[in-house]
């Protein structure tokens, strides 16, 4: 019984551009994005995973879009942060407009890389491999089976000829038309982003002139409307502009097969390139774990809490088992042991926000119980992360060893005992620095209660300078205390000790694996 045969289109993921499309066209005016970027953007990134081999176009495209996830993702810590500095200083409400403005300026230049480069990667492969849909159109019809492509220049009426006058037709864009098109709505729709925060200039200036008296910020709906309604008019003409030119290229088998062809001429099925690649997936999730296990402690509670970080180093765990090296069982053992307890330590730790403040510890049997019931868990969580973080980072060190040391030349090259001896100190600094966030992490949530409130008796209608007042026994007083600041220090130099081992990692690995094919 013959295997079921996968179109051309299919096997390359052609068709991910049409998915990802549906997650960019949206304008983001207003906070919340109903249909993420970051979403497309990672679409987009598994569309090009067999393209960027063809051309260096290809690559540059998608390591723009792969930047763009990560500045798009980025975007929900900072808009945290933006509403926490907005909420408790109502001075500082120009702060939307600061994160707007900047990441409407980053994703701008981005965009009109990635595109540019997407584009001129097409037109590069085209060339090469018959790409008829690529500089011409998408398919009218089908002539016994196979699609027929139009071409781009339409006759015109010739008065002296004495033809007769012909309804011209409306012919989809070329590949030129979709890349300006593409960079022109990306640079409108980012552009337009920012027209309705503006209003909280004109909203500062109002506060030293009383001589108006309508504030500027109570228009911010018109505004919001006035950049909403073009900006989708303008997302939906580049939507079905660019869908109509990805389902040409889809529909021209003849390309699509020579692509394919070439590309298994290029990287064979046992490249170990591949190897390399799936080496640079778990380190995406290492990456991210990373970052989300900083202490995002904003007000009383982790905006981002651990539990995700945990959960994402557990899925790289099994994913670097599975697909790049195996691992002992007890590394994937320790990882999950971290999700379990993050899980219960959020748990308890949201039923103990719920029924007390901070300052009852001390004044509550009932809420001592809870509150060191929640530290209980987090340090035990902590401690299983961090085995896991110092064994992972051990077995990456000692893959690329055996890796770089696969044949007697290598065992006596200098060049390559030189990468191993940094690869070393990276891993060593890595590892020293995760326990010692570990120990810091500890010791922030021990001294939490102290540092993140105080008690009042009877506060009805005092006022403190800069602060919020909360009409009860209790006052919460926001700010940032030095031990937070000691913790985050810490987490942020574990990011980037794990980001410069991953990179020489992968710059190693891949300089070796592309002598090799």
């Amino acid at each position: 019984m013959s295997e079921k045969s996968i179109s051309p289109a299919k096997d390359l993921r052609i068709g991910y551009f049409i998915t990802g499309a549906f997650f960019l066209f949206n304008p983001f005016i207003t906070i919340v994005d109903f249909l993420p970027d970051f979403i497309g953007a990672l679409l987009f990134v598994l569309a090009l995973y067999k393209l960027r081999d063809m051309s260096d176009h290809m690559e540059s495209a998608r390591t723009g879009f792969l930047r763009f996830f990560w500045i798009s993702l980025s975007r929900i810590p900072a808009f945290l942060i933006m509403f926490w500095v907005s909420h408790n200083f109502s001075a500082e409400r120009s702060i939307i407009l600061v994160f707007t403005f900047c990441y409407a300026v980053l994703e701008t230049i981005l965009l009109a890389f990635c595109f540019n480069s997407l584009f001129d990667g097409f037109i590069y492969v085209g060339e090469r491999n018959e790409g008829t849909a690529i500089f011409r159109t998408v398919p009218t019809k089908k002539l016994n089976g196979e699609y027929v492509f139009a071409p781009r220049k339409v006759e015109k009426y010739n008065k002296n000829a004495g033809n007769k006058r012909k309804r011209r037709k409306k012919v989809p864009l070329g590949v030129t038309g979709v890349k300006r098109l593409s960079i022109i709505t990306f640079l409108l729709l980012r552009a337009l982003s920012v027209l309705p925060e503006l209003v909280y200039i004109a909203d500062n200036g109002n506060e030293l002139s009383a001589a108006q008296k309508v504030a500027p910020i109570h228009f911010k709906g018109i505004f919001t409307a006035l950049a909403f309604i073009p900006a989708l008019l303008l997302g939906i003409i580049w939507l079905v502009n660019f869908i109509k030119y990805i389902r040409g290229i889809c529909a021209d088998s003849v390309f699509c097969g020579n692509v394919l062809t070439a590309y298994e001429l290029k990287v064979p099925k046992d490249s170990k390139l591949h190897g390399y690649r799936r080496f640079c997936r778990f380190c995406v999730f290492a990456t991210a774990a990373a970052v989300i296990a900083l202490d995002f402690f904003l007000d009383d509670k982790n905006a981002i809490p651990d539990l995700v970080a945990s959960a994402l180093l557990f899925a790289g765990v099994i994913y670097y088992t599975k697909r790049v090296n195996p691992l002992p069982a007890y590394v994937p053992m320790f990882s999950f042991i971290s999700v379990v307890f993050d899980a219960l330590s959020q748990l308890r730790f949201n039923s103990f926000i719920g029924s007390y403040l901070y300052s009852d510890v001390w004044r509550s049997d009932e809420a001592t119980v809870s509150y060191f019931t929640y530290l209980g868990f987090d340090t035990l969580a902590t401690v299983a992360f961090c085995l896991t973080a110092v064994l992972m980072i051990s077995y990456g060190v000692k893959y690329a060893k055996s890796e770089l040391l696969c044949d007697e030349s290598a065992r006596n090259s200098p060049r390559i005992r030189n990468e191993i001896k940094d690869i070393r100190k990276k891993g060593i600094a890595a590892i020293v620095i995760s326990i010692i966030s570990a120990v810091s992490n500890v010791f922030y949530r021990l001294t939490l209660a102290d540092t993140k409130s105080i008690a009042v008796a009877d506060v009805k209608s005092n006022a403190i300078s800069d602060q919020k007042i909360i009409e009860t026994t209790h006052m919460y007083v926001p700010k940032i205390d030095m031990y937070w600041l000691i913790d985050v220090t810490i987490s942020i130099l574990l990011v980037f000790a794990v980001i410069s081992l991953i990179e020489k990692l992968k710059d190693s690995l891949k300089y070796k694996y592309m002598l090799e094919d």
